[in-house]
């Protein structure tokens, strides 16, 4: 099981001890995520649930935080990654589109 840091938010982290309290923790399945992000991708008018899975959520989540100057090791600890050379991976990328952007 993987821990998520939520305290640098006030408000997230209270909302998540609220649920887990409510839900007596997250014992979900993977198909139960996926279906709750479905129903979200559907709400939300115009995002495709054949294009957006829960793992490319994740991706997109790691790819703007390393955009926005997290370091490497705070990625690391808070995807849960056991290898740096992921973290590694998404700092390379978010240097590669700021420079590509630049450039343009």
């Amino acid at each position: 099981m993987r821990s998520v840091p939520f305290d640098w938010c006030p408000r997230a982290e209270m909302e998540l001890e609220r649920f887990l309290d409510l839900h007596d923790g997250w014992p979900h399945s993977m198909t139960a995520i996926r279906r709750r992000v479905n129903k979200s991708l559907r709400l939300a008018h115009g995002l495709s649930e054949e294009t957006t899975k829960p793992h490319g959520l994740r991706a997109t989540a790691a790819s703007e935080l390393a955009a926005r100057g997290v370091t490497v090791m705070t990625l690391k600890n808070f995807f849960g990654w056991q290898q740096i050379s992921t973290a590694q991976s998404y700092i390379e990328s978010s240097s590669e589109r700021a420079r590509k952007d630049l450039y343009r």
